[in-house]
């Protein structure tokens, strides 16, 4: 079942039925695509961000003194 499978990879659904086109949500045969590469929206990287295209929602949390953000 490719919800199942989102979940357990943490992708979203309508991911997961996006990338694999022509599959079968509930009972799928060969091959399932699990999208894992995401294009970061552009700097400044700072607090919550939110990219509309990709429909995902990013939150960079404050670097800590003397060290680089995350």
């Amino acid at each position: 079942m490719l919800p199942a499978i989102a979940r357990h990879f943490d992708v979203g659904y309508e991911e997961i039925i996006r990338t694999n086109t022509g599959v079968f949500v509930w009972t799928p045969t060969g091959p399932v695509v699990v999208p894992d590469l995401f294009i970061l929206p552009p700097k400044p990287w700072q607090g919550v961000v939110i990219n509309i295209l990709q429909r995902r929602l990013y939150y960079f949390p404050p670097a800590a003194h003397g060290l680089p953000g995350r």
